[in-house]
Parts: C-alpha cells; structure tokens; sequence
C-alpha cells in the first residue's frame, strides 16, 4: 500500500470514528429521551450504547492511531516531513486519556445507578437525565479529538501542513 493509502485510510478512520460518536451524541442519546420517562429503561439502554462503543470505539482509534504512525515512520524513514502524522495520531489517541480521567466519574456514577435498577430499585429521573446528559457532552467532546487528528492527517496528507 502507498504511503498515500495508508495516510488517507488513517484520515477516513479517525473521521468515521469521530462521526460515529457524535451521532450518538446527536441522535440516539436525543432519541433515548424523547422514548423514555422510565430512568430504569433510560440507564439500561445508555448501558447498552456505552458497551457498544466499549467494544468498537477502542478498535477503532488504536487502528487509526496506528496507521498515524505507520505513515509517520515511513515519511521519517524517507527523510520525509513527519511529525504531522505523529500529531495526528497521538490527538487521535489522546480521547483514551480523556476517557479514563474526565469520563469516568460520570461513567461509574452512571454503573452505580445502573447497578440499583438490577437489584429492583428506581432512581430518580433528574439524576438518571443529569449523569446522561453530563456523559453525552464529554461524549460530544471526545468526538473532537479523532475529527482534530483527521483535519491534521488530511492536511499532511495534502502536504498543506508538514513539520
């Protein structure tokens, strides 16, 4: 494959990725409450998103993130510009970090509560809706990173950006 392929192919996963997080930012978490009053049915379905991101997203993103560096050792190893698809790759990445420390208070809350509805208890709807909501914007914000990681592929693969 052409280093071209590689690149292009790092810039089209990180893209996917990006889109795929914000449509559940955009269209299912809006859509789970515009069907749900019930905070059991809410959690249980946010559960059910969250491990289905669990399973594919970190597929996704060590993929791009390798194909960043793929591209990255091969310009180096031309004597090629570089550290462009370096950046890319390690903004790429760094939604792991992000993840692991803004989003886990959220998310533990949110197992807690999960946790309470399959021994039979109910929580309230408004902290069911608030640790939802709360969970969607750091989604929404973590989409940014593969989108910020694919600008900078494509503007190295376009050779608009080099360093």
């Amino acid at each position: 494959m052409s280093n071209v392929g590689v690149e292009a192919i790092a810039v089209i996963t990180g893209s996917f990725l990006s889109g795929a997080m914000m449509s559940v930012y955009l269209l299912a978490v809006p859509s789970l409450f515009d069907t749900t009053t019930d905070p059991g049915h809410l959690l249980r379905h946010w559960s059910r998103i969250f491990l289905n991101g669990h399973i594919k997203g970190p597929i996704i993103c060590l993929t791009t993130t390798a194909l960043y560096g793929i591209a990255a050792v091969s310009k180096y190893s031309a004597g090629d510009a570089w550290g462009v698809f370096a950046a890319a790759g390690l903004t790429t990445i760094s939604m792991v970090p992000f993840t692991l420390t803004v989003m886990a208070p959220t998310n533990n809350a949110l197992f807690r509560l999960e946790g309470e509805v399959k021994k039979g208890n109910s929580p309230s709807w408004p902290d069911a809706e608030r640790l939802v909501q709360n969970w969607n914007r750091f989604n929404a914000i973590r989409a940014f990173f593969p989108l910020a990681g694919a600008v900078l592929g494509l503007l190295g693969t376009l050779k608009l950006v080099s360093f």
